[in-house]
């Protein structure tokens, strides 16, 4: 009979702890639902003043003023200029559209930056110094951890430094989470 309790006892705290880590989200991960998005459901606003005025920001996943993961798209305009800077956290960067030019701090001139076109990818370690530009509208999108910022070397780069002091807040993930969209969406294909 005591075995049996044990046995009950055991089962109950298993089942009840499997509950409760299926419930939790993982560690700096955002709670959410699936998220199905296309491109007209992408929310831009202003990118944060740690950012040269002129560049956009859409936030995709989480929320990159806050530790955890996230994901944001970028829209850099043509002849954007980001001066020598780094992150705390890796970045791992897609080009969507348009062609980013990188390039770190040995080899500190356009001359021998390295161009990343659409389709390419960057991954960009925390504290690697890097400057970027665009020579036509460019967007990106970065997978990272946040909270997101922008160190530059040299403290006379940062644009906060000329800008009036303000809370910086990014936009609302998206417009509509397409998963939950009502009405019928493109047929699934059968095989």
């Amino acid at each position: 009979m005591r075995y049996e309790a044990r046995w009950v006892l055991a089962s109950a705290v298993g089942v009840l702890m499997l509950a409760a880590s299926a419930a939790a989200p993982a560690a700096n991960e955002p709670a959410s639902e699936p998220v199905v998005m296309n491109a007209k459901s992408v929310r831009w606003a202003a990118a944060p003043p740690t950012l040269p005025k002129g560049a956009k920001v859409a936030v995709l996943y989480g929320n990159p003023s806050e530790s955890g993961r996230y994901v944001m798209r970028v829209w850099l305009p043509a002849k954007y200029h980001i001066p020598l800077h780094y992150h705390s956290m890796p970045q791992q960067i897609t080009v969507i559209s348009g062609t980013l030019y990188v390039a770190d701090d040995a080899t500190y001139s356009k001359k021998y930056a390295r161009a990343v076109s659409g389709g390419g990818f960057a991954f960009l370690p925390a504290s690697a110094h890097e400057f970027i530009f665009t020579k036509g509208a460019t967007v990106v999108e970065i997978h990272g951890g946040g909270p997101f910022d922008v160190k530059y070397v040299d403290p006379n780069d940062d644009p906060q430094k000329w800008a009036e002091a303000h809370t910086y807040y990014f936009p609302k993930r998206f417009l509509v989470n397409e998963i939950n969209a009502p009405g019928p969406g493109e047929p699934i294909p059968t095989f």
